[in-house]
């Protein structure tokens, strides 16, 4: 009978460290990361670019100038016409990427063809590892790689399968990154859209959501996607998510054949959300649909924020949609004079706000406000210090006009 002993230890017996990271407050070393989005779009892609800028020592992180080896598992793509291909149009040193794969041996001796399983596995991995110095494992799919006791639908089960995993992480100092799809939940949450056991992304320190651009007006039939950060133990906050771009390309081999292929590029970075990315052709829409709504409330000047913030409510725009969209078309907020309630502005516009007509009175106000324009001098709202704030709306028809 085995005996279980509890161990406490004293913290200040344990000696801090800082996070190390692979790819900088995107993927930790010693950590698993999960990334995950809709079938097609190029999470592949993605992980084949990671592993090139390790091999080739490109990527922004800990081992910028320092090559190192990856251990590459893919389930679903060929290595001949598909992953490596990707490799060579990314510019990977091939001598340092690894394809994992396994044989099994039948009691004759015999060579059988065999799949990697996991947690069984792991110790045949972190040989590898350790003889490579690997600094980076992909498994992609994860759930692809889960042997038949455990179920991608059990807490524990993933947790006992991964549980190693993660341990050889932690040992060796590596990344893994596990390459997963999203379930068919009509949750608004990214994590919960993520497998169908919340154990993948409760283990993981760093859960990646990849995806369309929906700033991109073609949708998932462009070239645009996105990659967003869903959950970040480690990182500071404020990392901006990137953007990316798929672009088809040949290479050649060393025997001189061409073989069509594609690579994705990082080419900026984007101000959309985990939320963002996974409402899809909806939150495009519904992009389109608040920046219409800008250019006509402001199109003929500026207009009092509380004002059109109201009339955006009123059309059925989100705020978070309404603020994205503002960002994005570069609308300005502006207080004329220094002074007074804030004002939203097109660019090139002047400053002339339209809320008021030439005798001071409210020419364009939602009509939550309107009652405001029956006011005297005697209920002037100025005074109460909310005009110090610039999300509220303050009032003073002692002279007919806005403060």
């Amino acid at each position: 009978m085995s005996r279980r002993e509890v161990l406490v230890t004293n913290a200040s017996a344990v000696s801090p460290r800082a996070v190390h990271w692979l790819y900088d407050e995107r993927v930790p070393l010693g950590k698993l990361t999960v990334i995950a989005g809709r079938p097609g779009l190029g999470k592949s892609l993605w992980t084949t670019m990671v592993a090139a800028l390790v091999s080739s020592g490109s990527l922004p992180g800990a081992l910028t100038h320092a090559p190192a080896h990856v251990l590459l598992a893919s389930a679903e793509d060929d290595p001949e016409d598909t992953v490596v291909p990707r490799l060579m149009a990314v510019d990977a040193d091939l001598d340092l990427i690894g394809l994992l794969d396994l044989t099994e041996h039948d009691a004759d001796g015999n060579i059988i063809p065999g799949t990697i399983a996991l947690p069984g596995d792991v110790p045949l991995i972190a040989e590898h590892v350790r003889a490579r110095k690997a600094r980076l494992i992909v498994v992609d799919p994860i759930t692809g790689y889960l042997d038949g006791k455990h179920s991608a639908y059990s807490n524990q089960e993933v947790r006992r399968a991964l549980g190693p995993l993660a341990q050889l992480a932690r040992d060796e100092h590596c990344a893994v990154i596990a390459v997963m799809h999203l379930n068919k939940s009509a949750s608004t949450d990214p994590l919960a859209r993520i497998a169908d056991s919340g154990a993948f992304t409760a283990l993981a320190r760093s859960v990646l959501l990849f995806g369309a651009d929906p700033d991109d007006p073609e949708g998932d039939h462009g070239r645009r996607r996105v990659l967003t950060t869903a959950k970040g133990n480690l990182k500071a906050a404020g990392t901006q998510a990137l953007t990316l771009e798929v672009t088809g390309c040949t290479v050649t081999t060393a025997a001189g054949q061409e073989i069509g292929t594609a690579r994705i590029d990082v080419t900026g970075t984007s101000s959309a959300s985990a939320e963002d990315v996974l409402g899809g052709a909806d939150e495009r829409s519904a992009s389109e649909e608040a920046r219409r709504f800008l250019e006509s409330e402001l199109g003929d000047g500026p207009v009092l924020a509380t004002v059109v913030q109201a009339a955006a409510t009123a059309a059925g725009i989100s705020e978070t949609t309404l603020n994205r969209t503002k960002r994005k078309i570069n609308v300005r907020s502006i207080r004329p004079g220094g002074q007074g309630a804030w004002q939203w502005q097109l660019p090139g516009h002047a400053e002339h706000p339209r809320h008021l007509d030439q005798g001071g009175h409210l020419d364009h106000l939602a009509p939550e406000l309107e009652h405001l324009e029956g006011l005297d001098s005697q209920d002037s709202l100025k005074g109460n210090g909310a005009n110090e704030r610039p999300d509220c709306i303050v009032w003073d028809f002692t002279n007919g006009a806005a403060a």
